[in-house]
């Protein structure tokens, strides 16, 4: 599996949002929602993650869901991900 962005470009853009901004404003919080090569990355720089398996699970429930998304202000998707929407469930307007 092959991304249009360079794994480096993105482990540096993905640091520099998290880490890199050190004013006194509020933290932006992420999820990376991927497959475990991804998960096993975000695990690697603390990032919070979930696999494919929990979101099918999770994606019956539609309260938790509106909780996940309430909880992070973005998600980063695996390509996969990205073309079978109903993985997620429903999305937040």
């Amino acid at each position: 599996m092959s991304s249009k962005v360079s794994h480096d470009t993105l482990y540096e853009v993905v640091l520099e949002v998290l880490h890199g901004n050190q004013c006194k404003c509020r933290k932006f919080s992420i999820c990376v929602l991927g497959d475990q090569q991804h998960c096993d990355e975000a695990k690697a720089v603390d990032i919070p993650h979930m696999d494919i398996e929990a979101l099918k699970k999770l994606s019956k429930y539609k309260k938790l869901v509106k909780k996940l998304a309430k909880k992070y202000d973005a998600s980063l998707a695996s390509v996969s991900d990205q073309a079978d929407p109903t993985n997620t469930g429903p999305r937040p307007e």
